[in-house]
C-alpha cells in the first residue's frame, strides 16, 4: 500500500523506488501480491502555498504509478482534492478532545488552540488517508473472496535506495517491522494489525466503549508523539497475541524532507544515531509511554554500557574488585 501526498515533483521518486526496490522483490517471493495506491497530489508553489493540479498532472502521476510496478496494481486513487477534510470533518471535535485539548494548558488559550488545530489537522489528513487506503484493500478483498496475510505500507516521500534484502526472511504474520524515523512511514506487518493501525482515526475518535454523551473519551495521543501513537496503541492492545515490533532491517531508505534536498535515513534515531538492526520492543507499552518505550530501552542499555565501562576502568586502575 502506497499512501500519502505528493507536493513536489521529486517526491514522486518514492513511487518508482517503492515499486522497484520493495514491491518487486516481495512480489517475486510472494506470488499473490497486489499494489494499492492512494495519493493526494498538491503542487507546492512559492511561499509554501499549494495549488490544485491539472488533469494532465493527475494523469502523469497515474501513468508513472502503473508503469512502475511489476506486481498487479489493482486499485489506484490519485486525486487533487483532499477528501479527508470532508470525509472526516464530523469527528474533529471529538478528535480535539482526544488530543487532550479539553484539559487546559499552561501555555495560554491561543497556543493551546494552535496546538489542537495543528494536531487534529495532521490526524485528519494522514490518518484519514490511511483509512481510505484500507477501505480500498478491504473492498477488493470482499469482491474477490480473498484476504492478504500481511501488508507493507510506505509513503511517497520515502525514497528506497536499494532492494529489500532476503524478502523471505520476514516473519510478517507475527512481527511488525517498522522504520524508526519516521515510525509511521514504512511498515511491514500482519493484516489484523494493519487494519487496526490504518483505521486509527476511526477507532480513536469513537471507540466501542465510548459513551456518546461524554465530551471526551477514548485514548489520548497527546501523551505520546503523533507518529508513534498508532504503533504504540495497537501494540499495547494486541500484546497478548505475541506480536512484537522490530526495527525494519534489510532496507536502505530515507525520507525526503520538505523544503530541503536532504534525505534522512529511516533506520536512524531522532538524533541521527544508528540503531541495532535487531532491535525489538520487548515490553508492553504503557498507555502514556513515550514512543513505545523505545527511548527508555535505549537509555537503559546506554546506562548499562557506561556502568560496564566504569567497572573495567576501575579494574584497570586496581581500585575495583
Amino acid at each position: 500500500v502506497l499512501v500519502g501526498a505528493v507536493y513536489r515533483a521529486d517526491t514522486i521518486r518514492g513511487v518508482s523506488t517503492f515499486a522497484e526496490e520493495v514491491a518487486r522483490p516481495l512480489g517475486d517471493a510472494h506470488p499473490h501480491s497486489a499494489a494499492f495506491v492512494h495519493l493526494l497530489v498538491r503542487l507546492r508553489r512559492r511561499h509554501n502555498s499549494t495549488v490544485r493540479p491539472t488533469d494532465n498532472d493527475i494523469d502523469a502521476v497515474r501513468r508513472a504509478i502503473t508503469s512502475s510496478f511489476t506486481i498487479p496494481v489493482v486499485n489506484v486513487s490519485v486525486i487533487g482534492d483532499d477528501i479527508t477534510e470532508r470525509v472526516f470533518a464530523d469527528p474533529m471535535p471529538a478528535a480535539k478532545c482526544a488530543w487532550g485539548c479539553a484539559n487546559g494548558s499552561s501555555h495560554g488559550p491561543g497556543q493551546r488552540l494552535a496546538y489542537c488545530e495543528r494536531h487534529t489537522s495532521r490526524m485528519q489528513h494522514w490518518w484519514g488517508r490511511q483509512a481510505l487506503a484500507w477501505d480500498m484493500v478491504e473492498a477488493w478483498e470482499r469482491a474477490h473472496g480473498f484476504e492478504f496475510d500481511a501488508v507493507i505500507l510506505s509513503r511517497p516521500d520515502i525514497v528506497h535506495r536499494a532492494s529489500i534484502k532476503d524478502p523471505c526472511s520476514y516473519k510478517a504474520r507475527t512481527t511488525w517491522y517498522a522504520a524508526l524515523t519516521p515510525p509511521d512511514g514504512l511498515w511491514f506487518l500482519p493484516r489484523f494489525l494493519a487494519r487496526d493501525a490504518m483505521l486509527t482515526i476511526r477507532t480513536l475518535v469513537h471507540p466501542p466503549d465510548c459513551k456518546r454523551n461524554r465530551p471526551c473519551c477514548g485514548r489520548t495521543p497527546s501523551r505520546t508523539w503523533f507518529s508513534w501513537f498508532p504503533m504504540c496503541d495497537v501494540l499495547r492492545r494486541h500484546w497478548d497475541s505475541g506480536v512484537r515490533i522490530r526495527l525494519f532491517h534489510g532496507v536502505s531508505a530515507g525520507v525526503q524532507l520538505q523544503h530541503r534536498k536532504s534525505v534522512r535515513d529511516v533506520t536512524m534515531d531522532d538524533v541521527g544515531k544508528a540503531v541495532n538492526p535487531g532491535f525489538t520492543i520487548t515490553r508492553k507499552p504503557a498507555s502514556a509511554m513515550y514512543n513505545c518505550g523505545w527511548r527508555s530501552h535505549r537509555r537503559r542499555r546506554l546506562a548499562e554500557g557506561r556502568g560496564i565501562q566504569a567497572l573495567r576502568s576501575l579494574r584497570r586502575s586496581g581500585r575495583g574488585s
